[in-house]
């Protein structure tokens, strides 16, 4: 063989080769292609984390409500004003009255009396004293807004009181001084110690009689101690007891001077009491200078230098002169001791008066010689 036929057949050898590494790489990819477990129009599965923010719901928790015990607290009235119930956390409660005549207690009340509350539920338990009577209700009770309503169990009526924003109930006309009132309490005796008054602090009283003639109360000559309620409201008291079964009821203007207590009774007549174990001084004359007017307002006198006295009248009738009497008349006093004689004259009728008299601090009291007694404030 030439040398260019073996240089021919050497390339066609090579392209042989070549050929079938081709035919054998070919092969094997088509046989990777048909792999079942690599398809190539399978697409990979690919998770994509989303970049999105969410706002959580939220519940708003739901406040309890607010417990009875707590509603109730407070100052409460009713729509006349003659009736209240301030409640304290602290299981007391006051009561306020108004002119209001409540059971067991049968005249009319005015002030506060402090008492006791249980709340069971919706049902609610008060405890009062009032004087010498203890006085127990139960309700049904309900608050809405501002508004309490009380359903009593024994008569089955509702009441319904409004929450008030100041502190107490105003009693109507109660002017009358705390100390007004706290200077009755004790104990007070008239010039000849027959009859005997003792106050406390609670709306309680004994009366005591000795040997006393008390034209109002009995025709009998009355001695023992009886014991009952008092009630004041300003310059008014009421004085509620029971003798020999029979129950007395005293309605009278009242002042307190010091040591002096002064009662005037309807009627006019006013009877002075002592605090016990004190003394009313009498003065000089120079003592009565000056203006006294009764608690009543219906009389007075103006005492003046020189023996000049101005007698006051407001629609009063007066002895001798039978109708009622308004003005004012001049006449004439003298002073011999501790008497004083008091002469003028009304519509031409002669007035001749002669009292025991005495005064103590701003009060004046004139002793009759039929033991009537008339108080008399200086102006």
């Amino acid at each position: 063989m030439d040398k260019s036929t073996k240089i021919i057949a050497g390339l066609l050898a090579a392209i042989v080769v070549v050929f079938a590494i081709v035919v054998v790489i070919t092969t094997s990819a088509m046989r990777k292609d048909d792999d079942p477990a690599v398809t190539s129009t399978q697409s990979p599965t690919v998770t994509v984390a989303l970049d999105v923010t969410t706002t959580p719901t939220t519940t708003e928790p739901t406040a309890p409500p607010t417990p009875l015990s707590e509603l109730i607290l407070g100052q409460w009235t009713d729509s006349a004003n003659m009736s209240g119930y301030a409640f304290y956390a602290d299981g007391t409660v006051e009561m306020t009255y108004v002119n209001l005549t409540v059971p067991v207690i049968n005249i009319p009340i005015n002030g506060v009396s402090k008492g006791t509350y249980i709340l069971d539920g919706d049902k609610l338990t008060t405890k009062f004293s009032i004087y010498s009577a203890t006085i127990e209700n139960q309700y049904t009770v309900k608050v809405e807004n501002n508004s309490l309503s009380m359903k009593d169990h024994e008569d089955g009526e509702t009441a319904t009181y409004q929450r008030s924003s100041s502190s107490s109930v105003s009693v109507p006309g109660n002017t009358q001084e705390a100390t007004q009132v706290d200077e009755i309490v004790g104990s007070w005796v008239n010039d000849n110690s027959t009859v005997r008054y003792a106050f406390d602090d609670g709306g309680t009283l004994k009366v005591t009689f000795s040997n006393a003639k008390v034209a109002s109360i009995s025709t009998d000559i009355l001695n023992g101690e009886y014991t009952g309620v008092y009630l004041t409201d300003a310059d008014s008291i009421i004085i509620q007891f029971t003798v020999d079964g029979k129950k007395v009821t005293q309605r009278c203007d009242f002042a307190v001077s010091k040591n002096t207590l002064s009662l005037t009774d309807e009627t006019g007549n006013t009877n002075l009491y002592v605090r016990e174990g004190t003394s009313i001084v009498t003065p000089g004359s120079g003592a009565l200078i000056g203006k006294w007017a009764d608690s009543a307002g219906m009389s007075g006198y103006e005492f003046k230098e020189g023996g000049v006295v101005v007698i006051t009248y407001v629609n009063l009738t007066v002895p001798v002169v039978n109708i009622p009497i308004n003005g004012s008349f001049t006449g004439s006093y003298s002073i011999s001791g501790n008497k004083v004689t008091i002469s003028y004259s009304i519509y031409g009728n002669s007035m001749v008066d002669t009292y025991e008299y005495s005064v103590n601090g701003n009060s004046l009291t004139f002793k009759a010689d039929d033991g009537n007694i008339s108080t008399y404030i200086k102006k």
